[in-house]
């Protein structure tokens, strides 16, 4: 159903508005995928790693780059295959079940609420309303990962690494669909980029799709038509992004599966 969601859905946004495939430009295109890609793959690593230490657990850069892609990957799974994944390795690196666990949990609110602060600067292009309902949403998930994240091991030194990561990651997001709405033609403002990538988090914390596929191009089609923006560019947009990103981050994934047969055989 996802999948047919997420195909069905680019096709229809390519029907309706034809010129974003006969506009399409590839410069952008390359920008994403071997510059914007690899950051937020980087960000994806600092943010396992600040998370495992906010469990109380200790991982390495390598540990925590090899917890990301495969937790990215077991996203697309049905089940909630990423956070499963990473509580056994915190739980193998020195955490307790119940830290693992809660520090999941708390560090979704915290990317949440980073990504909701962080839009609430560009909302304000369009209506003081949308602005304040970010920043509602983002003070809500952050007392939220405050009861949550108060007595993990990491406390709130882990809890503030893990926010600025968060906002880093959100802003890497944003610059990536301004890009892919450039590769399609539409020359809007960062600012329609910025409150169209906040999708990405609604799309994961939905968590109705595996990694949100489908869900987070609708619901950028949604936001898009509450600025003004094109929805079909949008939904076309936030798709071309999760697809280089998925695809980076399959090629990652081989790899390190591929360097763990060798290991288990030894």
């Amino acid at each position: 159903m996802a999948v047919l969601l997420f195909f069905g859905g680019f096709a229809a946004a390519a029907v309706s508005q034809p010129a974003l495939i006969a506009d399409l430009r590839a410069e952008p295109m390359l920008i994403i995928v071997f510059a914007l890609c690899p950051l937020m793959i980087g960000v994806n690593m600092l943010t396992t790693k600040e998370l495992a230490n906010f469990a109380g657990a200790r991982m390495g850069f390598a540990s925590s780059l090899r917890l990301a892609v495969m937790s990215t990957a077991a996203n697309h799974l049905p089940a909630p295959g990423g956070p499963l994944l990473r509580m056994a390795a915190f739980q193998r690196a020195g955490a307790s079940l119940k830290n693992a666990g809660l520090a999941n949990v708390a560090a979704g609110f915290i990317w949440m609420s980073a990504t909701f602060f962080f839009v609430v600067f560009f909302a304000f292009s369009f209506t003081p309303q949308l602005a304040a309902a970010s920043f509602c949403i983002g003070v809500l998930c952050l007392l939220a990962a405050l009861v949550l994240g108060r007595k993990l091991p990491g406390g709130m030194g882990a809890m503030g690494r893990l926010f600025v990561v968060s906002a880093i990651a959100a802003a890497l997001y944003a610059t990536a669909i301004h890009y892919a709405l450039t590769a399609f033609g539409i020359e809007g403002t960062f600012a329609s980029a910025a409150v169209i990538s906040a999708a990405g988090v609604l799309g994961a914390a939905a968590s109705i799709a595996p990694s949100g596929l489908g869900v987070r191009e609708a619901l950028a089609a949604g936001l898009a038509v509450i600025i003004g923006a094109p929805p079909a560019a949008a939904f076309a947009a936030t798709a071309i992004v999760h697809a280089a990103m998925g695809l980076l981050m399959g090629f990652c994934a081989l790899y390190f599966a591929g360097r763990s047969r060798p290991e288990a055989a030894t």
